[in-house]
């Protein structure tokens, strides 16, 4: 991937080589899972990519989860140095290490981590706290098709997808499923989602990785009655409100599921999106993108944005979301910042 915020790292090519190998499996409810895989940048065991670990297994440290979509789960980043990678590396500087579990998934909202987070902490090994970053992935979710109710960045793909392997849809720019195997259709579908989101059909330009992918392309994606579509003036209220609403309620979820099991959760804004235009790209929508997205800072209270960390730091973005480890480290380092005294108290009263 030649763009100037990789330039640094002569890793890259084989890096999202590999991203792009990672196989997708179908999960109920959750829609998809990404993994197994096994590889020198990007290992994924079940829902978790391998983190940085300062500690042996099992020694006795605060366990934090981490839940988020793409730019949680490290896209753009090596495995060791991914957000969830460095807070525990800044953890481990502080005196205070943690045992870092990274279960973000590309391409998930809010709501389908509430329930995965139920999902993995039904059992008895649960994490001391849970983290969660989100915000521009659900509001992609709410300029698609389905609006106004809890959705995700891929449904309407995936039905469709469905759809046309019983031969009840209309001809679909996505492949037909006779050709391929599910795991291979989930993929794409996955993959096409930053063809088919509004940020990158704005841009009109490919998203990280995107030279790896076989799918589809932007024109494609533009005759796809299923795409995210750029947001019109009367749009901006109405997405955001939406947005919001579902947001507060997929965190009212998680924070009752967090109490009854004795978990903090934690919950941090992701707002991590370029804030200038690139050359070609339409400004009185992508200023209206901003505007929502920018919105989202009436979340609540609870609530804690990082984003701003990036303001001055433009040039670690590789396609107008990801960042390169330069940038996943400063926002890892801006939720430490928060995450500290929680660890501190965890190890007062666990001395």
């Amino acid at each position: 991937m030649d763009v100037p915020a990789m330039a640094a790292y002569p890793w890259r090519e084989e890096y999202f080589a590999e991203m792009a190998s990672v196989p997708v499996r179908y999960r109920p409810y959750l829609e998809y899972q990404a993994g197994p895989f096994a590889g020198r940048y990007v290992n994924i065991e079940g829902w978790t990519r391998r983190s940085y670990r300062s500690q042996p297994a099992g020694s006795d440290v605060p366990v934090v989860e981490f839940f988020g979509g793409s730019k949680m789960w490290g896209e753009g980043q090596r495995d060791e140095h991914t957000i969830p990678s460095m807070v525990a590396r800044y953890a481990a500087e502080a005196g205070v290490p943690i045992e870092a579990v990274n279960d973000g998934q590309r391409g998930w909202v809010n709501w389908q981590e509430m329930l995965l987070f139920e999902q993995v902490t039904a059992g008895d090994e649960r994490p001391d706290l849970a983290v969660f970053y989100d915000g521009s992935n659900d509001v992609n979710a709410q300029l698609g098709p389905v609006q106004g109710v809890p959705t995700t960045t891929t449904e309407e793909g995936i039905a469709r997808l469905f759809d046309d392997a019983q031969g009840n849809a209309a001809p679909s720019p996505a492949p037909s499923s006779s050709s391929s195997s599910l795991g291979d259709l989930l993929r794409q579908v996955v993959s096409r989602y930053d063809e088919r989101s509004a940020l990158h059909r704005l841009l009109d330009q490919d998203p990280a990785g995107a030279s790896e992918r076989s799918v589809g392309s932007l024109s494609s994606a533009a005759q796809d009655p299923s795409a995210i579509k750029p947001p019109t003036a009367a749009d901006v209220p109405k997405v955001l409100a939406a947005t919001l609403d579902v947001y507060a309620r997929g965190r009212a979820l998680i924070s009752s599921v967090a109490a009854e099991r004795g978990i903090e959760p934690v919950f941090f804004l992701e707002r991590q999106i370029t804030r200038q235009p690139p050359v070609g790209a339409p400004k009185a929508d992508y200023a209206r993108y901003l505007q929502i997205i920018d919105g989202l800072r009436a979340a609540g209270p609870d609530v804690i944005d990082v984003a701003s960390v990036l303001d001055d730091h433009q040039d670690t973005y590789i396609d107008p979301g990801h960042t390169n480890e330069a940038g996943a480290a400063l926002i890892a380092k801006a939720m430490f910042e928060h995450l500290e005294p929680r660890l501190r108290a965890w190890y007062r009263t666990h001395g």
